[in-house]
């Protein structure tokens, strides 16, 4: 799944750039006849937007939360055989 990196959307001269090439592709498909077929003129229009952004803005990158996952899983799982063998776990009364 690609994301773009729509925060240097707040720099100007990346906006600006963004916005001449994405009306510079919508000023070719204006040439472009009609056709019966609906398909092909939005697959145009999402391709054009696809590729103006990723010129312009580049992809963000993925960020990977696995570890955090994991270390939950493994304190869960260390809890429920403590609980299962028979200890009980003491909390603070308030």
């Amino acid at each position: 799944m690609e994301r773009f990196n729509l925060r240097t959307l707040s720099e100007l001269e990346v906006r600006k750039k963004y916005q001449i090439k994405i009306s510079n592709r919508f000023a070719a498909l204006e040439d472009l006849r009609d056709s019966e077929d609906i398909k092909r003129p939005w697959k145009n229009i999402k391709e054009n937007i696809k590729t103006s952004a990723e010129e312009s803005l580049g992809l963000n990158e993925f960020k990977h939360h696995k570890l955090r996952f994991d270390e939950c899983l493994r304190l869960c799982i260390k809890v429920s055989v403590l609980i299962c063998s028979g200890y009980r776990i003491r909390t603070k009364a308030t």
